[in-house]
């Protein structure tokens, strides 16, 4: 299985499986265009306005003015999929178009959404968390190796 490298989303309709199991809302904070600026590279990933129980996003990586890596990305709430069980909240990514992978909200003691694909060869988990006007990203192993973060700026807002 291909790395998968970053995605997010969120949501939650009455179903016997949401009653059992409350899941986040759809993050309506995480809605339009974020960059990560750093010396070697910039990332941008945008997301739509949370509407019909889904978010759609994307993400780019730019390095030396080129393309280096890109990904579609989907949150649904009560996701239900023919390989796994319903679920209030997933993730699905598909990175540089290559496959569709599904990663399932888990609740969590950390701040923000937490996503795992258990399965996956790397990323097994993938985090978004807001902390003031910025949107965190992390991904990385179930045991907490392998961790890059993204600090994402809202796109046209100064510093």
């Amino acid at each position: 299985m291909r790395h998968v490298l970053l995605a997010a989303g969120l949501g939650l309709i009455a179903s016997p499986l949401a009653a059992e199991t409350a899941g986040p809302d759809v993050p309506g904070w995480m809605a339009g265009c974020w960059e990560d600026e750093r010396e070697d590279q910039r990332v941008v990933e945008c997301w739509t306005v949370p509407e019909g129980g889904m978010m759609l996003g994307s993400a780019q990586t730019i390095m030396n003015g080129q393309t280096v890596f890109w990904e579609a990305m989907q949150i649904i709430k009560d996701d239900e999929d023919e390989d796994g069980p319903a679920i209030p909240l997933a993730m699905w990514v598909s990175p540089n178009g290559d496959g569709r992978y599904r990663f399932n909200w888990v609740e969590s003691e950390e701040d923000g959404l937490t996503f795992i694909f258990a399965a996956n060869d790397y990323p097994q988990e993938i985090r978004y968390w807001q902390d003031g006007e910025l949107m965190q990203a992390e991904i990385s192993q179930m045991d907490g190796s392998r961790v890059m973060r993204w600090t994402y700026r809202r796109m046209g807002s100064s510093d």
